[in-house]
């Protein structure tokens, strides 16, 4: 099995705990196959109790070039591999390739996960490109929207700032050119355009319109309210938002320009 739970029979096969064992990357330069301890989730059992519990994950681990290649042997939902990510042995960096939804581990969980196993492997930077998008869970969408054009019109923070991420533009390689300020003056400049700036006759502008412009003075604030059980109303109403015709349009595009063309770096 390619996760098992951690008990008192499993607990007995080899495996590591990244979050109390620091590794020496040798460690896996002999076998194909091994098991990582994962992070605790909490479950409700019944009615009455809740319980954590931990998984051991197996992993593929290929050395290859003076790279760790990590591969999860659990699947998503569309088949490929969970969780991947490179470790670079001579320069320390660890890159995450991708990260797709498995079990019962939200994102944020496996993240958390991911950069512990790379801070036990001694990794002093790690790196990501945005290449995520989410869709409204509501309805069907044609079109996805980025996560970090949504987070940070939500939380006024992009996803990966969570985690202490800021993006760099990927062109340049020593990673000087820091694009957080630039991305925040964007969100700026759309918060500050009112209503009446805008010019939309759509059926979605207007009830978004009545329920939110006697509470936010620009819609972009009132994106504050957005929420993935209610994204239909924002995901149509970002839309229209991000029309060539709309004054927020080339803000828009900017932010999205930053998103798709810049990496992300952690430092350790």
């Amino acid at each position: 099995m390619n996760i098992l739970n951690f008990n008192e029979y499993t607990k007995n096969k080899e495996y590591w705990d990244p979050f109390t064992q620091k590794m020496n990357p040798s460690f896996f330069f002999d076998k194909k196959f091994y098991y990582i301890l994962g992070p605790r989730i909490s479950i409700l059992d019944g009615v009455y109790e809740a319980r954590e519990l931990k998984y051991l994950w197996r992993f593929q681990i290929v050395y290859k070039n003076d790279e760790l290649i990590f591969n999860s042997m659990q699947n998503s939902k569309n088949s490929d591999p969970c969780i991947n990510i490179q470790i670079n042995l001579n320069d320390n960096v660890g890159k995450i390739k991708y990260i797709n939804q498995c079990s019962q581990y939200s994102g944020k969980y496996i993240m958390i996960w991911i950069l512990q196993i790379m801070k036990r492997l001694d990794c002093k930077t790690c790196i990501l490109e945005d290449q995520a998008e989410k869709k409204c869970s509501e309805r069907n969408f044609d079109k996805y929207v980025p996560i970090s054009l949504i987070h940070k019109l939500w939380k006024d923070k992009t996803y990966y700032e969570y985690f202490d991420f800021s993006p760099y533009n990927k062109n340049n390689n020593e990673y000087k050119n820091n694009k957080i300020k630039e991305l925040d003056n964007y969100f700026d400049i759309l918060r500050e355009m009112n209503w009446n700036l805008f010019n939309i006759n759509h059926r979605k502008w207007n009830e978004f319109k009545n329920n939110y412009e006697n509470i936010y003075p620009s819609p972009f604030s009132a994106f504050f309210e957005f929420d993935f059980s209610n994204c239909g109303l924002f995901y149509d109403v970002l839309n229209l938002l991000d029309n060539p015709s709309q004054p927020s349009y080339e803000i828009l595009s900017n932010i999205k320009n930053i998103i798709s063309k810049s990496i992300w770096i952690k430092k350790f």
